[in-house]
């Protein structure tokens, strides 16, 4: 168990602190002027760093440090400055200019120097001992030699030239209405069109007799195909089996019906004019 080394209140028998966390918040706690904090609260809100706020939260006036963490008391003038700057200084878009940089050319950047090839890859130049990067840029596609301070301004353009390839929203090809109105006359175009199913027997045949009374039978794709209707047979099949019904084979719920069928049906459509 061990104790604040600043004011000796114990610190429990597992930690291994030697301050308490009172003694470290009082340690933050920084004197700071009334200016210098009007000056951190007249900069707009997007200029407010993170050390600014931190010396506002660890000032004297105005500002306290408690015992559960930094409490912050700002005046409701104060505090009403801060939220409207929040929503009314907005950060300003950085535009960056796609330009050509590097030398299209075999030369050295630093020292113009002439190499024998185009290097396709990083090459330590023999004249002044510089590294020389070997890279396309944005503006033309083209290879070109750069410095490696120049590193940071090519991965900036191809940014802007990614960010400039995204289709805007106002320019989109194809708008809402127009998708809704070619999923309307595809719709009118196949309002008059139905799938239908047709029951067929194999050509080496079905085990199961009554079957052959469904050879040929043709029904929309929701309708049942029934033993005994729209056979070569006014009176049906003539079996037990007449008005028995299933959407497809093996599915009359009947073993003598499904077991062993070898039948299949065929998918077609009808249209109504």
């Amino acid at each position: 168990m061990g104790n604040c080394i600043v004011c000796g209140k114990s610190l429990g028998f597992f930690s291994l602190k030697n301050k308490c966390d009172d003694c470290k918040l009082a340690e933050q706690k920084k004197d700071i002027s009334a200016e210098e904090i009007q000056k951190i609260l007249d900069k707009p809100w997007s200029e407010v760093t993170i050390n600014d706020r931190r010396k506002i939260c660890t000032s004297d006036p105005g500002f306290s440090i408690g015992k559960s963490g930094i409490t912050m008391r700002i005046p409701k003038d104060v505090a009403g400055r801060l939220i409207q700057s929040s929503k009314t200084d907005e950060i300003p878009k950085k535009t960056i200019e796609i330009t050509a940089i590097g030398n299209t050319e075999p030369i050295c950047p630093y020292c113009n120097y002439q190499f024998k090839k185009f290097p396709l890859k990083k090459t330590k130049c023999p004249n002044c001992n510089n590294f020389v990067r070997s890279r396309k840029r944005p503006l033309d596609n083209k290879k070109v030699l750069l410095k490696e301070e120049q590193m940071a301004e090519l991965a900036a353009q191809e940014w802007a030239k990614w960010e400039q390839s995204l289709p805007k929203r106002d320019s989109h090809p194809i708008s809402r209405e127009a998708l809704q109105a070619e999923v309307e006359r595809e719709q009118e175009r196949n309002k008059n069109i139905f799938p239908t199913k047709t029951w067929v027997i194999p050509p080496e045949g079905c085990p199961i007799e009554v079957h052959k009374f469904l050879d040929g039978q043709t029904r929309d794709a929701n309708e049942f195909f029934t033993i005994g209707e729209d056979t070569w047979s006014t009176a049906g099949s003539g079996t037990e089996w007449d008005g028995y019904q299933a959407m497809c084979p093996k599915q009359f719920g009947e073993p003598a019906l499904d077991d062993n069928c070898r039948c299949w049906i065929i998918a077609g459509w009808r249209k109504i004019e």
